[in-house]
């Protein structure tokens, strides 16, 4: 909205998302069994986030309960003709990984572990955790945060991360100028998303930057389609495929995300799938 204007909404709606709460929900909605391990306090958003969770089939059973740990509350503004959003949040109490949980154990025996920059000491400490498991890391890193995140990005093995922050950090210009300056021994991966440009991704398995399309949908809300792509390409990797065949299917994913509305139902893996096959990647 222009400034010094009242506009009136057609409808609002209350959803559970973020970069790990939307993620656990579409990946456990595509079948894995998902966990979430953060810290939130006993406040009616905690509340909400936690029902919302175990409603989606995450398990909250290793999640936290600290008395200054809000879930980061966000009015999200979406355009009705581009679909496009702009997101005010609020993030003070935001506590996200706590520095001596969930036990060691846990972590060493997941699958995959996901971390973001909430809480980034803890992120540390259970990405060190899982590394010296050999639990692979996914990244989703959107902030400059904490003296430590330099070392949290270093720990991770799948790094997917978006166009404007990965050209901060890095001092590119570009995506796929980023993913240059970025790879390295380190990590098994490196993605950076740029929405309807697609993204540009480099693996060890590779010298050069590769490019990958994105897939065209009819855009109503752009809202969590990072965290759907992060889902999806777990889902995808855990079952084996490869770094491209994986990331195709989670940009199919997104794409299906993008043309669905705030209280539809996040992705399934047949919804990526089938759109895959119609566009001739399947």
């Amino acid at each position: 909205p222009a400034a010094d204007t009242k506009t009136y909404m057609p409808r609002h709606l209350r959803v559970c998302g973020g970069l790990a709460g939307r993620a656990l929900l579409t990946a456990a909605g595509m079948g894995l069994r998902c966990a979430y391990a953060g810290a939130l306090d006993r406040s009616d958003r905690s509340a909400y986030v936690l029902a919302s969770l175990v409603a989606g089939g995450v398990d909250v059973s290793h999640a936290l309960r600290e008395t200054t740990a809000q879930p980061v509350h966000a009015v999200i503004l979406v355009d009705a003709v581009t679909g496009s959003r702009t997101i005010l949040a609020d993030v003070p109490e935001a506590r996200g990984a706590a520095l001596g949980e969930p036990p060691a154990e846990i972590i060493q025996g997941s699958r995959m572990l996901l971390v973001d920059h909430f809480g980034v000491p803890g992120m540390v400490r259970a990405a060190k955790i899982a590394k010296a498991a050999g639990v692979p890391i996914l990244g989703d890193i959107e902030r400059r945060v904490g003296s430590q995140l330099g070392e949290l990005i270093g720990l991770v093995d799948h790094l997917i991360l978006p166009a404007q922050f990965a050209c901060d950090w890095s001092g590119a210009g570009s995506a796929a100028e980023a993913v240059r300056e970025l790879r390295s021994s380190q990590h098994a991966m490196i993605a950076v998303t740029d929405g309807a440009s697609g993204c540009w991704y480099w693996d060890r398995g590779q010298e050069r930057v590769e490019h990958l399309g994105a897939i065209q949908a009819e855009v109503r809300d752009t809202t969590g389609c990072g965290d759907v792509f992060h889902a999806a390409y777990a889902v995808a990797v855990l079952e084996g495929l490869n770094t491209r065949a994986a990331l195709r299917f989670a940009t199919a994913a997104a794409a299906v995300k993008a043309s669905r509305e705030a209280d539809d139902a996040l992705p399934s893996r047949a919804d990526a799938q089938r759109l895959l096959g119609a566009c001739g990647g399947g």
